[in-house]
């Protein structure tokens, strides 16, 4: 059966998958303050115990995950990826990673919902990425301050050495994201197109107030 890591200084990263979760996760456990990693879904999965010393933990904000992400959300600090949801929902549409009935909206819906009273730290990894190194570090101490134990050193580095997310990727629905095509993605995909476009009036002010402007699905 788990249990439930206790602590201060443990640090949660609950994410909707295809936002850049690898990618902040392994940017979090090179930190000398991050002493141990462990996945909540896998720890549940196959019946383990956290580590003694754990202070680093994930979850996918995925149904059977919520209670427990409810939980740690109200005593550890709180970092997450940010993305698109229309490019999550590119990559786990081209992936066919998770089961198909995933559904990338439901999981910002609940992203939003089950977080907003607890001051997470958001990473928009994708607005990130579009910034020249020296600002991309200044981006990132600014982030990650007031966690108190993220270094500037670590933060530059990894402005300097920020591998583009994803880079390798390419396939149909992509080229079409950044050709501005959202008439051929909705052609390909009209159930994700169409559930994204119907919770835009909730989405679209909690990306704005983290930086996003002018996304695709904002115009139609």
């Amino acid at each position: 059966m788990w249990n439930r890591p206790e602590g201060a200084d443990i640090l949660f990263c609950p994410s909707v998958p295809y936002t850049g979760t690898t990618f902040l996760l392994e940017f979090l456990r090179n930190n000398p303050s991050i002493k141990d990693f462990a996945s909540m879904s896998w720890i549940i999965r196959s019946d383990r115990e956290f580590k003694e010393g754990t202070t680093l933990v994930h979850a996918h904000l995925t149904n059977n995950l919520i209670p427990l992400i409810i939980e740690y959300a109200r005593s550890w600090p709180i970092v997450v990826p940010l993305r698109d949801p229309l490019l999550a929902i590119l990559s786990n549409n081209n992936r066919n990673y998770y089961n198909t009935s995933l559904s990338i909206v439901d999981c910002f819906i609940k992203l939003v919902v089950v977080l907003k009273s607890h001051n997470p730290i958001y990473v928009p990894i994708d607005l990130l990425d579009e910034l020249p190194a020296w600002k991309r570090g200044s981006e990132l101490i600014r982030i990650f301050y007031p966690l108190g134990f993220i270094s500037p050193s670590h933060c530059t580095k990894l402005a300097v050495e920020w591998p583009r997310m994803n880079a390798q990727e390419s396939y149909l629905l992509r080229q079409y994201y950044y050709d501005d095509d959202g008439a051929a993605i909705k052609g390909i995909i009209p159930k994700e197109w169409d559930k994204l476009i119907a919770a835009r009036s909730f989405l679209q002010p909690f990306l704005e107030n983290r930086g996003y402007k002018n996304l695709l699905w904002w115009e139609t």
